[in-house]
């Protein structure tokens, strides 16, 4: 497995992180386990929980032990406290979204994400994942409403507590990347030290702007959705029993995505089918590829996902095979070029 520091700090990660989205609250307790033994057999020390357990995102399940919001967080605190050493041996992130939804004790905001809110989210974080800490605690889209100065006392009360380490975001767009740091430096604070956002063979937005901010802060780029959610390999294969209304969902969101990338999909299918690889390992290898990315996620559902994935490992790409993608799917500069 390829390490990589994250951003401009001292941690390595591994430059595949195992997204627990789809492992805690799709398959169960027995088969979450299995998928987070073999990631770490294999290398992976990178967990991220944030893609389920944003509070906007962390959803309950009556297929799995896990019955409420932030259920993959349950899956990894159950995992961790199964073995004693395995939380010294991962890198372990997570992270919040926007407020959260009215309930007991949660009176309806004014769509800001308060100070007070962000401990107690962290506390109900490191209440789920059983740990003291949380290496890496992931913000997203936070500039918008609420001021980076609250942002950072609340995260440095954390950091100063000892229960985060690094603070990075998701999604934000390049110019919010630069506020918060910029902010981050006025207060002496260590800043963002990634960015988790969008990008893949066929959606390369990222490059125009984010890239680029995140290469001059020093922000580690975490690429999320590199298989454009299973578009690059179809969500029927490897359906997990229980869930089927979920991968159905999950079906239909991919024949919309593809009606855009149709004709670029096909070619990049036909690609692979000449390489004699699955199109969803290559897409991972082309992004691994990519000198300004960190790591790549990945969610899979079961063991033969995590498989496929880690067959993007012994992928190479030469020069040849990556100007042949960019034809097929140019980048903003690749396109510019070609005016």
């Amino acid at each position: 497995m390829i390490h990589a520091h994250l951003g401009r700090t001292g941690v390595r990660v591994s430059r595949l992180c195992l997204g627990v989205m789809n492992v805690g609250p799709s398959v169960g307790t027995d088969l979450s386990g299995t998928v987070m033994d073999r990631a770490l057999d294999a290398g992976i020390t990178f967990f991220d929980t944030f893609l389920d357990t944003a509070n906007a995102h962390g959803r309950p399940t009556r297929a799995t032990g896990y019955t409420d919001a932030g259920a993959a967080e349950y899956a990894v605190g159950d995992w961790l406290s199964r073995s004693h050493g395995r939380r010294d041996q991962i890198v372990l992130a997570t992270g919040l979204h926007g407020p959260a939804s009215p309930g007991p004790g949660r009176p309806a905001g004014d769509g800001k994400l308060s100070g007070p809110e962000i401990r107690r989210r962290c506390e109900e974080s490191l209440r789920r994942l059983r740990t003291d800490h949380i290496d890496l605690l992931q913000i997203s889209s936070p500039a918008r409403d609420t001021p980076w100065e609250e942002i950072w006392q609340a995260t440095d009360m954390l950091a100063a507590q000892g229960k985060i380490v690094y603070v990075g975001s998701s999604g934000l767009a390049g110019w919010e990347i630069a506020a918060g740091n910029e902010a981050a430096m006025r207060r002496r604070s260590l800043g963002l030290v990634s960015n988790l956002c969008d990008y893949s063979v066929l959606e390369r937005a990222a490059e125009t702007e984010v890239l680029p901010v995140c290469q001059s802060y020093g922000v580690g780029v975490i690429g999320r959705s590199p298989l454009l959610d299973a578009l690059l390999d179809g969500v029927s294969a490897y359906a997990p029993a229980g869930v089927p209304e979920q991968r159905q969902v999950e079906l239909r969101q991919v024949e919309r995505r593809l009606e855009r990338h149709r004709p670029r999909f096909e070619a990049f299918v036909a690609l692979c089918e000449s390489f004699g690889e699955r199109p969803a390992s290559v897409a991972l290898a082309w992004l691994l590829a990519q000198p300004e990315l960190t790591a790549a996620t990945i969610r899979p559902h079961g063991v033969d996902e995590l498989t496929a994935a880690l067959r993007a490992l012994e992928i190479v790409l030469g020069e040849r095979e990556l100007d042949t993608l960019d034809r097929i799917a140019p980048g903003p500069a690749v396109a510019v070029a070609d005016r």
